[in-house]
């Protein structure tokens, strides 16, 4: 994040750029005007006013927490472009839950998200699913899964196998 964490400044450094919503909605920053940032979306052509200030909370709440949820609860009226804004800081990650949320990840989480990705975490209210098992000789537990159908033998390899298809980007099961 940067270091004085001014969103009239990180906004002044987006001025004339296009940036994305967490929907992937384009917004352009087209000039600040006082205490207020002019937006230009796909709904207000001609631009739109949003109070610095909102941008400030949403950079003051993410550096407090070290993530923020993407809702007009917690970001206000203007929360999509606010995300939008979240998102140009570096080592921030989208996380797509309902509602998404923005991560502030330290560069070693921040390698695991770009490698591996968000965990689908659908299971995560459920009390009874609380367990993730990964066998590996590798050091880097947690990046990604490899499910082999074959040993480095050639045999069929009992413990794993591809369900759901045929492609190696089908998700994994774990078989006994």
């Amino acid at each position: 994040m940067q270091a004085d964490g001014n969103a009239r400044s990180l906004l002044r450094s987006l001025t004339g750029q296009e940036i994305s919503t967490v929907t992937g909605r384009p917004n352009r920053v087209l000039r600040l005007d006082g205490d207020d940032v002019i937006v230009v979306t796909e709904r207000s052509p001609a631009g739109t006013a949003v109070p610095i200030q909102m941008v400030q909370s949403g950079l003051d709440q993410l550096e407090e927490a070290g993530e923020i949820e993407v809702s007009v609860a917690s970001l206000g009226h203007r929360s999509s472009f606010v995300g939008a804004v979240l998102l140009t800081l570096p080592g921030t990650h989208l996380i797509r839950t309902s509602p998404p949320r923005i991560l502030l990840a330290d560069p070693a989480t921040q390698y695991k998200l770009s490698q591996a990705g968000s965990i689908n975490a659908w299971w995560s209210a459920d009390p009874r699913q609380r367990f993730w098992l990964e066998i590996t000789d590798r050091q880097d537990i947690g990046v990604d899964l490899h499910c082999p159908q074959r040993g480095s033998d050639g045999k069929r390899a009992p413990g794993s196998r591809l369900s759901g298809g045929s492609s190696p980007a089908t998700s994994c099961s774990i078989t006994a």
